[in-house]
């Protein structure tokens, strides 16, 4: 009787201890999933934002290139001079059409776009950098973005469509509305890149992040093409791949919206400026089959397993978060401080200068007759000369303070010390530049001091980063007038 109820007893025993384990595994596996899944959708949320970020840097040249064009004086001009007769510009060798084809040539060689083209309202006349194209017509299927796009109430919509003038191939267009003085739409100027840019930089994201990325047409006008992209992809279809609602895919969501399913995360953001929706989504099923399974082997493979997946997602955020930071704060070309963290950091220097009781001096500048060195040689050529003065002024400043690329050529930086240091060390540099392994070298700076008592803790009050921008802005200028390669010192 003893030995049955050690025997029972250690059944029992047995039997709790594999109960015990049963449910801490089956707690840990659900609680482990839930961990996991919230995981996935912490790495959609943060790579969203990034991808947001550089999509919009994307397009953001070919907007502010066709605004720079629909607000053209040149443009307006030209068309208010142009005639009635749709047979007018197709002569190409006319010199008021020759003009604007020479016109609409530079901006495609310069920015090295596929297509950059104009469309008259008065005429239908659509002309392009290599001629004469069409006169656009409703009853044209492929001029249906024309006409839809005249019927929004916007300024700009971005196209995926397929380009006549470049062997119909699909291509991201910029349009712009061109207005005249009493705001009435007199044509419609606009550029485009081959597709291929785009989905490059959306495969590299992907990869990146290890993510399903597509773009939706929210908001811009309805065209002629139905086809779809590699990213880019209708509502229905995309609905029908990620098994959703297409209503739930198109709404203008003011933040990022969460659809997930059971098998899969999946995030919504629209992008305002592009009138696009970004879908993000990341199949969840495989990774949840794996795990488990490892799981369930025994209690110490869920540790490893546990501490494995910890040590990859804390690598892979401090990636990103390293990427984010570099990506957010320096500029690529030249490794310098870009406008953002400087514009950030203004504030700060201040208070410290203000603190130590340092002299701050801001310095402006750029490099002369820049666009001479990308004409005569070419961009590369541009870039590293843009490289070379990055390097020097760097180098050179060391702890003396800062200097940040504001933007094409333009350079901004601080100085910790007097308007009349700041001069002597360009003069310096400018000698440098003079004599270097290129070709002489230039640069116009303007000087702008910050005296102790000017300086500010917030940008809103009224001795600002803008306020001092100015005054070294309007010395720079002064620079440019008194023969460049110079320096000059904001004076009232």
């Amino acid at each position: 009787m003893h030995k049955h109820m050690v025997f029972f007893s250690n059944l029992i025993i047995i039997f709790l201890i594999i109960i015990g384990f049963t449910v801490i595994e089956y707690n840990d596996a659900i609680y482990y999933q839930s961990l996991a899944k919230k995981q996935i959708e912490n790495d959609v949320s943060l790579a969203m934002l990034n991808i947001s970020e550089q999509l919009e840097n994307y397009t953001f040249e070919q907007r502010t290139v066709s605004q720079t064009i629909a607000n053209d004086m040149f443009l307006k001009k030209w068309i208010a001079e142009e005639e009635s007769s749709s047979d007018f510009s197709v002569d190409v060798n006319n010199d008021h059409a020759a003009n604007l084809y020479h016109y609409l040539k530079n901006y495609q060689l310069t920015y090295d776009y596929d297509v950059v083209f104009f469309v008259s309202s008065i005429t239908g006349n659509y002309y392009y950098q290599d001629g004469f194209n069409k006169v656009v017509s409703k009853d044209n299927h492929f001029d249906n973005w024309y006409y839809n796009f005249l019927n929004l109430p916007i300024s700009y919509d971005i196209q995926i469509d397929r380009s006549e003038t470049n062997n119909f191939d699909v291509t991201l267009f910029i349009n712009y509305k061109v207005k005249d003085n009493n705001g009435n739409v007199i044509g419609v100027i606009g550029n485009g890149r081959h597709i291929s840019g785009l989905q490059a930089d959306i495969k590299s994201l992907q990869e990146k992040y290890g993510l399903n990325i597509s773009l939706i047409n929210i908001g811009n006008a309805h065209n002629s093409y139905t086809g779809k992209t590699q990213y880019f992809k209708t509502a229905e279809a995309l609905a029908k791949e990620l098994d959703i609602s297409p209503d739930i895919i198109t709404k203008n969501y003011s933040e990022k919206h969460a659809a997930s399913t059971s098998t899969r995360c999946i995030a919504i953001q629209h992008i305002n400026d592009l009138n696009w929706n970004i879908v993000v989504e990341k199949d969840i099923d495989s990774l949840m089959e794996t795990f488990l399974r490892k799981l369930y082997n025994s209690l110490f493979f869920i540790i490893v397993i546990i501490s494995i997946l910890v040590a990859l997602c804390t690598t892979f955020l401090t990636h990103i978060n390293h990427s984010l930071i570099k990506i957010q704060n320096t500029d690529e070309l030249t490794g310098l401080p870009n406008n953002r963290i400087f514009k950030s950091d203004f504030d700060r220097i201040l208070f410290k200068s203000k603190f130590f009781k340092k002299d701050v001096t801001l310095f402006m500048l750029d490099i002369d007759d820049f666009k001479h060195y990308n004409d005569s040689h070419g961009h590369l050529y541009g870039n590293a000369i843009l490289k070379y003065v990055a390097n020097l002024i760097s180098s050179s400043i060391s702890g003396d303070g800062i200097c940040a690329r504001w933007g094409g050529d333009e350079f901004i930086g601080i100085y910790y010390g007097t308007p009349e240091e700041v001069n002597s060390f360009f003069n310096h540099i400018n000698e440098a530049l003079a004599h270097n392994e290129y070709e002489p070298i230039s640069l116009s700076v303007g000087i702008a001091y910050i005296s102790s008592a000017k300086t500010s803790h917030s940008c809103s009050q009224k001795h600002n980063l803008a306020y001092y921008m100015n005054l070294a802005d309007e010395a720079l200028y002064k620079a440019k007038d008194n023969g460049k390669g110079c320096c000059k010192i904001y004076s009232e």
